[in-house]
């Protein structure tokens, strides 16, 4: 979903995942195919595409079914998407899993130790079923978390949501901060201004390739700026480049 919502956005993407052979992989390969979204993926012939399936009823979800398998993935597919990332010209590389096995406590470091020094860093959220700490992922531009994995972070239930995402934000040492609040709306919280950068690629990936979701939808920049698209692409989820005129 998030690869696709940043090509819909104008963004070149490149997006990275792990996937099983068989049926559900061909048909999360044709619709990011469909949808521009340029796919690297890692075949794992041991486990099954994510795949999820929610029952609704007038717009309440009655049942989920889930077919996933949650072990971390292999040294090989975690040294193969590590080289990938390393050798990524992107501009941004946005990290998005709902920890079905591409992040966990021996990946993460890893994988961050290979984003061009060069991009932006950005972590989307972490948690589905399943549960992540974003306060995994330091020292980023950006950090996108609800307001459930924040508080789940700061182990927080009673705070309101304005001192718990400058709690938060100081806790990531992170230069922007969007906490989501669902149907209440957004919350920013940022540090000093700081410019995009200047090359024309970014990255995303994620493993509930099922519906494929990497790359935070970037904020477009407001008419005082002025900054002109260069294009983008998606790793460890996905991402947009921006450049002044």
């Amino acid at each position: 979903m998030v690869a696709r919502h940043v090509k819909s956005a104008g963004a070149e993407v490149v997006f990275s995942t792990v996937l099983g052979e068989d049926p559900p992989k061909d048909f999360a390969l044709k619709e990011l195919g469909e949808a521009g979204v340029d796919c690297h993926p890692v075949i794992d012939r041991t486990r099954p595409t994510t795949y999820k399936e929610r029952f609704t009823a007038h717009g309440y979800k009655l049942l989920q079914v889930d077919r996933v398998d949650n072990r971390p993935i292999s040294e090989r597919m975690l040294r193969t998407i590590c080289e990938r990332l390393g050798a990524s010209q992107a501009d941004v590389v946005i990290m998005s899993d709902f920890r079905h096995g591409i992040f966990n406590r021996d990946s993460i470091g890893r994988l961050v130790k290979e984003i061009p020094s060069s991009a932006l860093k950005v972590a989307d959220s972490q948690v589905s079923n399943r549960w992540g700490n974003i306060l995994d992922f330091t020292d980023f531009d950006l950090i996108t978390p609800n307001e459930r994995e924040a508080r789940f972070a700061l182990a927080d239930q009673d705070t309101i949501v304005r001192p718990l995402a400058l709690n938060l934000f100081r806790e990531a040492r992170c230069r922007n901060l969007i906490l989501k609040l669902g149907e209440r709306g957004r919350l920013r919280t940022a540090g000093p201004a700081t410019s995009p950068g200047t090359s024309s690629r970014s990255t995303a990936s994620s493993t509930d390739s099922s519906t494929p979701s990497g790359p935070v939808t970037p904020s477009w920049p407001t008419p005082r700026s002025r900054w002109r698209r260069r294009g983008t692409s998606c790793w460890p989820r996905s991402l947009a480049r921006w450049a002044p005129r």
